[in-house]
């Protein structure tokens, strides 16, 4: 009889233990059990997903600031509003299902009746500017001790909780007025070069979002959550919309992992190969380059996930824990 030791009980000096080689014959059959392998890793990013979640009673919390913060614009702007005039639409991380605590904000289009957009038709110099300051001008009356900005497209109000970005746009006509079509587009005010209108299509965007996710068993939604978190613990010089357009092709490639570790650990070597490429806004087709100073970042993260892998596969909890933190920070426990 013959016993074969296996490496990780020779490097624990277990190998004086077990008698090698017997010269007597015997009538058993003597073998040792396979080692365990990968018994922390599910419930390591089981936790992970958790705690990137919002309480019940944020969600509550946020659902009231963005009833009080329609009220305040439709009494200005839809003094006589139907139970058929959308202005309200809540867009982005949240319409995806894809809004993590700590890192989203909440976006919303706030849309205005086209009596705004002529009356800034005839004006001079940057129209698209002039009327986010009156949007800012008519939100701080409502909230005149809260922190609120013009910034790019959007006026952002800074709640202690969470920031609310609210962009004024008007509906494309050129669009689908229903708001569950994927043509669905309005003309959202941009700041840059004197001002423009600039064409979205946030339930196309959502829409293509959802479809993926569905396709793949909920995997994109978890990958862009755990992407998001990543982003904002390293401080990775990248667009979240970025991010999330690489993880959808990445996804769409067919991948098969069930286990979040792996998934993440080859979309870090898949993002490498992204390098100065690009992608294409669904319904508007509009180009967003992915530039390349976040290279470095997805090189290390590459490295790190590796190397966590390996050590979950051999359930060196404490070792793998700690690579994770590098890339989640305390958001995924040390141990399970």
């Amino acid at each position: 009889m013959e016993v074969v030791i296996s490496k990780n009980l020779a490097a624990a000096s277990l190998s004086g233990m077990i008698r090698l080689a017997s010269p007597l014959p015997t009538i058993f059959s003597v073998s040792l059990p396979p080692l365990p392998q990968w018994s922390y890793v599910n419930n390591r990013f089981d936790q992970l997903l958790k705690n990137m979640r919002y309480s019940p009673a944020q969600i509550e919390n946020y659902n009231t600031k963005l009833v009080e913060l329609e009220r305040c614009l439709n009494a200005k702007y839809w003094p006589v509003k139907t139970s058929k005039d959308i202005t309200f639409i809540l867009v982005g991380s949240w319409l995806k299902n894809t809004a993590v605590r700590t890192c989203s904000d909440i976006d919303i289009i706030f849309l205005l009746p086209y009596s705004v957009y002529s009356r800034y038709y005839y004006r001079g110099g940057n129209r698209q500017s002039a009327l986010l300051q009156e949007i800012k001008e008519v939100l701080l009356l409502s909230y005149p001790t809260t922190y609120i900005k013009g910034d790019g497209p959007t006026v952002v109000i800074n709640f202690n909780a969470i920031k609310v970005e609210i962009a004024p746009a008007f509906l494309d006509p050129n669009g689908s007025r229903n708001i569950s079509d994927w043509n669905f587009k309005t003309s959202v005010c941009y700041t840059k070069d004197n001002g423009c209108y600039k064409i979205t299509a946030p339930i196309a965007e959502a829409l293509y979002t959802t479809q993926i996710n569905q396709k793949s068993n909920g995997k994109l939604v978890n990958l862009i959550k755990m992407l998001k978190l990543w982003k904002k613990q390293c401080n990775v010089p990248i667009k979240t919309i970025a991010l999330q357009m690489m993880a959808e092709h990445f996804i769409n490639q067919g991948i098969q992992h069930s286990y979040l570790d792996w998934l993440l650990r080859d979309f870090f070597v898949y993002m490498i190969t992204q390098k100065n490429k690009f992608d294409v806004f669904p319904a508007t087709e509009e180009l967003l380059e992915f530039g390349n100073t976040w290279v470095s970042y997805a090189q290390t993260a590459a490295t790190i996930s590796k190397r966590a892998c390996y050590y979950e596969q051999y359930n060196y909890n404490s070792l793998a824990g700690e690579l994770w933190q590098k890339i989640f920070g305390r958001m995924i426990p040390k141990e399970i």
